[in-house]
């Protein structure tokens, strides 16, 4: 299949440490590159490791601005957020020609040391993330459960 024909994704995190967030990205990447998908990983800030450590297949980039904002504007474009604050930005530019899929990675339960009020702004800012993303993935039964239950 021709590259112009291909479904662009983007996994678009906001840095590349060791952590659960960048294993299953790079590991998505993998799964997904195929004759149909061209896959690409994206991040906000110096890539702190090297990219092998995760797996050799991976491709990850620095965000470039003026090619971040083209991608809004292409319909073939899906772009996978990995954090609340970036799911919840592209949950709301949803008006743009992209489709966007949030991943949620953590608990939506009240944390034994947060406060009441960043609790209940946390849930509004994950409903947001519900009722203007294309797509939510969860990453457990369990976080899809209390996302089921917040939505």
């Amino acid at each position: 299949m021709k590259n112009e024909n291909k479904l662009k994704i983007v996994f678009l995190i906001p840095f590349f440490k060791i952590g659960g967030v960048e294993r299953w990205v790079s590991y998505a990447q993998k799964a997904l590159k195929s004759s149909y998908f061209e896959v690409e990983i994206l991040c906000f800030v110096e890539i702190s490791i090297s990219e092998d450590y995760f797996c050799s297949w991976s491709t990850i980039k620095s965000v470039n601005l003026l090619y971040l904002i083209k991608l809004l504007f292409n319909k073939n474009v899906l772009i996978i957020t990995a954090l609340t604050k970036l799911n919840f930005v592209f949950a709301i530019l949803g008006f743009l020609p992209y489709k966007h899929m949030s991943s949620i990675h953590l608990s939506l339960e009240k944390k034994s040391f947060e406060s009441n009020i960043k609790y209940i702004l946390r849930r509004l800012v994950h409903k947001i993330i519900g009722r203007y993303s294309n797509v939510v993935l969860c990453v457990s039964k369990g976080i899809e459960s209390e996302f089921k239950d917040l939505c």
